[in-house]
């Protein structure tokens, strides 16, 4: 089993296993483990697309979802907003903030049931910031999009999305110490995705295109804003996925949804 892993680390092993086009699950704390989709087979990849919400914006995005994994644990795929609902009474948003600043769950010293949930969060937050940002292998996010006028999305890491969410139903949960009231602050945000076919979180913004803007009962949420020292996880990797991504070649969902463009 792999143990003690910091951000960086895990990073490592999934850009190897594509490398090396090595489908062992990743094996991390107690029964949580990543399972490595190769050769574009992931629903990252799949779906990078399809429909009018990414269509037009991946175009030049060829290999979309070349690093993608699922998430497994004992209940199978994992779902943020489930993830959130078993955190809010156990966890302390200290320890999760360490975690966003890409600490080692097991270093953390926690009881086990914690650390379990630390590195689901942890698995959750790595998801977006492989998966998602500005970069020709990612799906195209809000959260640090340098084209939009609001700074508290273009300044934003990609791993904000799913902070932001946890940051509020933390706020409400410790002044209310009730669970439902603290899902009940984000639930509205908890729509079905016509891609996903399924309910998903979706980003906390208001108004479209280079002036979206991050909702104003969010906007003291965004982690990165209030860190101000935030960095995207995937930054230090980035020639080594451009090789990966020569040497795998185009994306073949790419190849057929733009091929006759």
């Amino acid at each position: 089993m792999v143990k003690h892993m910091n951000a960086d680390d895990l990073i490592d092993i999934i850009i190897s296993r594509h490398e090396n086009s090595d489908s062992t699950p990743i094996e991390l704390y107690a029964d949580l483990y990543l399972e490595p989709m190769l050769n574009y087979t992931g629903k990252m990849a799949r779906k990078a697309y399809w429909g009018f919400s990414r269509k037009p914006f991946h175009k030049d995005r060829m290999y979309c979802g070349i690093l993608d994994y699922r998430i497994m644990n004992n209940s199978g795929k994992m779902e943020h907003f489930g993830l959130i609902e078993r955190i809010l009474p156990i966890l302390d948003i200290r320890d999760i903030r360490a975690v966003y600043d890409g600490a080692d769950p097991e270093e953390l010293g926690r009881s086990a049931e914690e650390t379990v949930l630390l590195s689901e969060v942890q698995c959750s937050f790595l998801e977006q910031e492989i998966n998602w940002g500005p970069h020709d292998f990612q799906l195209r996010t809000f959260f640090g999009l340098n084209t939009i006028e609001d700074p508290l999305f273009s300044n934003a890491v990609p791993r904000d999305f799913f902070m932001c969410y946890i940051e509020k139903s933390f706020d409400e949960y410790k002044s209310s110490k009730s669970v439902e009231s603290a899902m009940n602050s984000i639930i509205e945000h908890y729509q079905r995705s016509e891609v996903a076919s399924k309910l998903v979180m979706k980003p906390p913004k208001e108004g479209s295109g280079r002036r979206s803007k991050v909702l104003p009962e969010y906007r003291e949420y965004i982690y990165s804003n209030i860190t101000s020292s935030a960095k995207p996880w995937i930054e230090p990797f980035l020639s080594r996925i451009a090789t990966l991504c020569r040497s795998s070649g185009t994306s073949p969902h790419w190849e057929r949804t733009y091929s006759n463009s």
